[in-house]
This record gives structure tokens, sequence and C-alpha cells, in this order.
């Protein structure tokens, strides 16, 4: 099987305009080298002004960016790379190569957007979405699919102790995403069918990668709830 092979892993997503056509380059370029439509997604809503953000996301966002490569991407709400964003509130954030920016503004467009085509609701502080993304057979468009999404609250996971750091945390889903090689029936990488099983297969095994005091208690255990959260 050939390995797949793509160097974005965090990125910048201004506009939900931006996110999608993201998407679509980097399903399109999977698609191309693998023949795989689907595609590991997280959707990151954390503003650099949050202690956790500040301690724990943006010092080591060069380090995720490395570590994760080639096998699942992270797209930050509200930032943006290259051109400064026309927003009048605009601030400068170290992003993994260079510059980025940062609006409150335009991270509050985007969460509307996305809450608009969901029932996920922000909790005011960092949420990350881990979804699917697919790439429609049809239209060679890159979507996110909602129906089977784990909603992780990092502050709320942190206090109740489900895990020491974010950098763990992030790290547990690095291996999961690389511990895929083509042929992995968990992770059900096979168009359509792959929708249906990511819920329990991705859970599974994130999971399984828990310490066992997290996974045997129920309050912890509960923030991996995989959840559907697609708008009828």
């Amino acid at each position: 099987m050939a390995q797949i092979s793509w160097s974005a892993a965090m990125n910048p997503a201004l506009t939900t305009q931006e996110l999608e056509k993201k998407v679509t380059q980097e399903l399109t370029a999977s698609f191309k080298l693998s023949g795989h439509r689907l595609r590991m997604i997280g959707l990151v809503f954390a503003t650099p002004d949050t202690p956790l953000v500040q301690a724990e996301i943006l010092p080591r966002i060069g380090k995720y960016h490395s570590r994760s490569g080639r096998h699942i991407e992270f797209y930050f709400a509200g930032y943006a790379q290259g051109g400064r964003p026309k927003e009048s509130d605009v601030i400068l954030v170290r992003g993994p190569k260079g510059t980025w920016y940062f609006s409150h503004k335009a991270f509050d467009r985007f969460r509307r957007d996305i809450q608009s085509q969901t029932t996920w609701q922000h909790s005011g502080d960092s949420d990350l979405l881990l979804s699917n993304g697919y790439l429609e057979e049809h239209k060679s468009r890159g979507t996110i699919d909602f129906k089977s999404t784990i909603v992780c609250q990092l502050e709320a996971m942190k206090k109740d102790e489900a895990f020491v750091s974010v950098g763990q945390f992030f790290e547990r889903i690095f291996q999961f995403a690389e511990s895929y090689d083509g042929d992995n029936p968990t992770w059900g990488f096979s168009d359509q069918e792959g929708l249906t099983v990511l819920g329990s297969g991705l859970k599974r095994v994130v999971m399984s990668l828990l310490p066992k005091t997290v996974i045997q208690d129920a309050r912890k255990a509960e923030h991996l709830a995989v959840r559907d959260v697609a708008r009828r």
C-alpha cells in the first residue's frame, strides 16, 4: 500500500469557505496517492487569549505540525496565514511556519457558520471536533461529515483529568491516525461504509489509547462520546 504523503497538518482557516477549499485540496491529494476518499479531520476552536491555548497549543504548534504531517488535518478557526486579513481586530500569533494572524470577528463568523450546519454549540472555551472528511465521488468536493463526531472540550477534559496535557492528548490522536495502513477495518476507509463505522471505530481506538483509570471513569470517558451533530 502506497504511503500517503502530504505536508500540511496544522492549518489556519479564516472562513468556512477557505476550510472547504483546503479540505478538498487535501482529500484530492490523498485520493490521487492512495485511492482513499476519507480522512480524519479536526476543527479547532481555540482563541489565543485563553490560558490553555497560550500555554499548551500555540507554543507547540510547530511540533504538532511536524508530528502529524502525513496523517491528520487540524483546521484552526479564525486564523490566517500569508496576507493580513481585512478585519480590524487582527493580532499576530506564532504559526508552524512563520506568522499566523487571528481575528475574533473571523472566529465568531466561523463559529456561527459551523453551528448553523450542526447542532454543536461552542463551549466558550477551547473545543476540538473530530470528524470524517470525505471526497464526494461525483462532485470532487471535500465535505466534513458531522454524523459521527467526537466533541472534545479541552479545558473540561483537563479539569476532569481525562488527560495530563493537550500535547499528550494530541499525541494519542496522532497515534490513532498514523495506525491506519489502508486495510484497517477499524478505520473503515471504504467510502460510504467508512461513514457509518467511523464513530464506533474512532471512539474504540482512541479510548484504547487512554489510561485505564480514565476509561473506568464514566464521567471522563463521556468526553469521548460519539455524537451525531449534523443538522437535519
